[in-house]
């Protein structure tokens, strides 16, 4: 069936301005759904990288902060 047939028979299928209405009042609906959940996820993908940022820069932190106490303890005098 092509692409044309189809259309027809939807708007075939949507006999009364009510009916009309109704899917399309449906079809709002379901796009705010998913931009919301869109804008929710997008969010959530910043918060992540945000957070693997934060991670990566204490690990690489910590690991300056291991190798000035090694040598600090290398350097002591010993008894």
């Amino acid at each position: 069936m092509t692409v044309r047939r189809l259309e027809d028979m939807d708007s075939a299928a949507l006999t009364t301005p009510s009916e009309s209405h109704r899917v399309g009042k449906s079809a709002r609906i379901e796009k705010a759904q998913v931009d919301a959940e869109l804008i929710r996820l997008t969010r959530l993908r910043s918060a992540h990288a945000e957070e693997q940022y934060r991670i990566s820069s204490q690990l690489a932190h910590s690991r300056e902060e291991v190798q000035s106490w090694t040598e600090r303890l290398a350097n002591l005098p010993r008894i």
